[in-house]
């Protein structure tokens, strides 16, 4: 007999608790997000790290973000409906590359959180839950075969099956999905994924985490970019709008 089958109003809860936060994330229009992420393989000494923070308005998408990188390099974006400015250098540069472009495409799912939606109707009848003060807390972890499609269909997602020969040569060990919300609105308080895979059956294990934290949620007016920035910016060289492009 299955868990859901012992605890049935649990897990219809958790289903529709859910539910209630899949539609709440649809209605995300601003906000601020802090995302760390993490990787490291079994076979190396230490983990790289990088941390992202952003505000943005969507309809049209618009954002300031800032990336610190292993090496303590920061990198700072605008991202305009589809147009990017970014400093190189002490120096700005933009592109147009256009709102359906895999970098703007992937700066709006780790600003507004699009992926942890994705996984929450995957899960969606999978959840455990539980509360902590005034949030819902739903939790998914396995590690057999239906944990590694998940798995595998997360990493299909966040590449824009643009890597399917790649993701489905992986091998996928575990999947570990928290996400918490408000009681009262169902909006994102803090969401943590932690995907165990290998790149092959022999290969090293890796393990990848992403910690995000929400604030500010439909409270954010606009993203305003500097008139200098837009005044002075020059063409992002060719070669490094290419690279971004293949993002």
């Amino acid at each position: 007999m299955g868990v859901c089958a012992l605890t049935l109003a649990g897990c219809s809860n958790a289903k529709k608790d859910a539910q209630s936060a899949i539609d709440a994330s649809n209605k995300i229009k601003s906000g601020q997000t802090y995302v760390t992420s993490t990787s490291q393989t079994s076979a190396a000494t230490g983990a790289t790290t990088s941390v992202s923070e952003g505000t943005f308005t969507s309809n049209p998408f618009r954002a300031e973000m800032n990336q610190i990188n292993q090496n303590q390099s920061k990198n700072q974006y605008y991202v305009d409906n589809g147009v990017l400015y970014t400093s190189m250098k002490n120096k700005w540069y933009k592109a147009k590359l256009g709102n359906s472009s895999n970098f703007i495409k992937n700066a709006k799912a780790t600003l507004t959180g699009t992926s942890n939606t994705f996984l929450l109707k995957e899960l969606k009848n999978n959840f455990k839950e539980s509360t902590s003060g005034n949030n819902i807390v739903l939790s998914y972890s396995g590690t057999d075969s239906t944990a590694s499609n998940f798995a595998k269909k997360y990493f299909l997602y966040l590449s824009n099956n643009k890597n399917a020969s790649t993701v489905n040569k992986a091998s996928f060990k575990s999947l570990k999905f928290t996400y918490k919300m408000n009681k009262k609105t169902y909006l994102p308080v803090s969401c943590s994924i932690s995907v165990k895979y290998a790149s092959s059956a022999k290969a090293a294990v890796n393990t990848s985490n992403v910690d995000s934290t929400y604030g500010s949620i439909n409270k954010v007016n606009s993203v305003a970019i500097p008139q200098g920035i837009i005044s002075s910016a020059k063409p992002l060289p060719k070669q490094v709008q290419s690279l971004l492009l293949a993002q």
